[in-house]
């Protein structure tokens, strides 16, 4: 038989912190970015427009990453109102 422990508060805990990370990976990422732009006062040329657009194409994937941090956050709290409300509702049935 297995034995299945769940804590809510834990599971929003968690939840909280892992959003809060993906906010701090965010506003990292935009500070990263007026620093690599901000070089174009004082390097032009072809080598500073290939360094500035290598950061560029790797956009897309670095704001996937922070969606899907974000989307890990909101499923761990759904999880934990999920398991909240499923245990509410044993003890109800339980208690008739």
């Amino acid at each position: 038989m297995s034995n299945i422990a769940f804590s809510p508060e834990q599971a929003e805990a968690a939840a909280v912190k892992i959003g809060q990370k993906g906010q701090e990976v965010d506003n990292t990422l935009k500070q990263l970015k007026n620093e690599i732009h901000g070089t174009r006062s004082w390097w032009q040329g072809q080598s500073a427009d290939a360094f500035i657009g290598e950061f560029d194409s790797l956009q897309p994937n670095l704001q996937k990453l922070v969606e899907c941090v974000e989307g890990i956050s909101k499923q761990l709290k759904q999880v934990a109102d999920i398991k909240r409300r499923s245990e509410q509702e044993m003890a109800n049935q339980l208690r008739r």
